[in-house]
């Protein structure tokens, strides 16, 4: 399990993310929680990623204030 301030290698394509906001705009928004709890976004390829849970959350929110306007 990863804590606060952990890195890795990220080698996953980015069409993670767009699974995860596709998720959270058609409805999965428990599941997208709980996935993001567990790991963090996947930007880019190759990329060394810090991992913070509360920026995370802070990301679900903003797009669910997207999701609003």
């Amino acid at each position: 399990m990863m804590k606060e301030g952990d890195t890795f290698v990220d080698t996953n394509s980015a069409m993670v993310l767009e699974d995860l906001i596709g998720q959270f705009l058609y409805g999965d928004k428990s599941q997208i929680k709980l996935k993001m709890k567990k790991q963090v976004i996947l930007l880019n390829k190759s990329r060394v990623i810090k991992y913070n849970k509360t920026s995370n959350l802070e990301f679900l929110e903003s797009i669910n204030n997207v999701k609003k306007h």
